[in-house]
């Protein structure tokens, strides 16, 4: 019998730690067309060009027993009092995964965080969003 995938198989890593907390994650991918028209010809042609890699996700903010929030970490790679502003040492590593027992679905990637932002609502959870993007190509594909 087939098996859909739900989010309780999903999971999100920061490197190689899961992350706890995740309430939701989207994963984007497009390439970009170049186009090959030649003058004479009928109609328009193209081929491949950049692909661009983009996400989100909402995570819990939340405090573990240990003092440590993972969700604080991806945040500070943007919401930060570094001066100096953002630098190539802001990369994140970060995975995407939905589990099929011991059968790991992975899409692996280097990412900048590109915004953040917090919400909370009288009577909720604290949540924080952040968005991301690539850089270079995909590190690892196993879905």
């Amino acid at each position: 019998m087939a098996k859909p995938y739900t989010g309780s198989d999903a999971t999100l890593l920061l490197g190689a730690e899961e992350l706890a907390k995740v309430k939701q994650y989207s994963f984007s991918a497009s390439a970009g067309l170049l186009e090959t028209t030649s003058l004479g010809d009928n109609s328009r042609t193209f081929t491949y060009g950049l692909r661009t890699y983009t996400g989100s996700a909402t995570l819990i903010y939340y405090k573990q027993d240990d003092n440590s929030n993972d969700a604080s970490t991806l945040l500070k790679s943007i919401i930060n009092t570094n001066t100096s502003g953002l630098s190539s040492t802001d990369k994140k590593a970060l995975t995407m995964r939905f589990k099929d027992g011991t059968d790991l679905n992975d899409v692996a990637m280097n990412v900048y965080i590109t915004g953040a932002n917090f919400s909370a609502s009288a009577g909720e959870i604290l949540q924080a969003q952040i968005s991301f993007q690539a850089t270079g190509d995909l590190t690892s594909v196993s879905i």
